[in-house]
């Protein structure tokens, strides 16, 4: 249903070339920049600093399990960031074709993604004639009857294992994650996918809508805040 808008092929996959993306030696370049900034120790540290700051500034009751989390995590977030190729990022994002070294791309089953997609999109959602409580509901039980399917599922274990490839060392630990917690991940999610629910806690249906909807729909009418 909103599968044209994420451009889709006929196999029911999303295209092997972005045609919007950046060239291969300028994602490398950039990319290779980017990590060697993050690596640096005072920019880790700033950054870390900034998220306490962050953290300082929410509900007294909210204030220490914001900052433990900061700690834990943030450190752990670099250690992955260090461990990143800038070549593998650029393979996935698919700037650069495949080679030897990653001979394989993302090929996100459509119109899955598409479907998740439109979630983010109220300019779409707010278009439909059926009004966007029902809009709402539909894509998410459309979504949740495709990632429902072994076949669909199969797929995005095996993109999450291809995604593994942008580490250096960390890439076997990383596909071993994927096996081991990926059929939880989606179990998960599924269940979490009821459209009532969701659709509710989204802002389409019922209720207040929440402050990203908000947020998300001032955009789609070139609202900036």
């Amino acid at each position: 249903m909103f599968a044209a808008a994420a451009g889709e092929r006929r196999d029911g996959h999303a295209s092997p070339t972005n045609s919007n993306g950046l060239p291969c030696p300028m994602c490398k370049f950039l990319l290779t920049e980017v990590l060697s900034l993050l690596e640096n120790e005072n920019t880790e540290n700033e950054l870390l600093a900034q998220a306490h700051e962050a953290c300082n500034s929410m509900a007294p009751a909210q204030r220490d399990s914001c900052n433990s989390r900061v700690d834990l995590y943030g450190r752990l977030a670099f250690i992955l960031i260090r461990d990143i190729s800038p070549a593998g990022v650029c393979h996935l994002a698919q700037s650069c074709p495949p080679d030897a070294e990653f001979p394989g791309q993302l090929t996100i089953p459509q119109p899955l993604a598409a479907s998740l997609a439109a979630l983010a999109r109220p300019d779409l959602i707010s278009r439909s004639n059926d009004g966007e409580c029902d809009t709402c509901k539909e894509i998410v039980g459309e979504a949740a009857r495709m990632l429902a399917n072994p076949e669909i599922q199969k797929q995005l274990l095996a993109d999450a294992k291809q995604a593994c490839e942008i580490f250096k060392t960390l890439k076997d630990q990383c596909t071993s994650y994927v096996e081991i917690y990926g059929p939880l991940a989606i179990t998960v999610a599924l269940g979490y996918m009821q459209p009532n629910t969701l659709c509710t806690e989204l802002g389409y249906c019922n209720g207040s809508p929440s402050p990203a909807h908000l947020h998300l729909k001032m955009q789609a009418h070139g609202i900036n805040v």
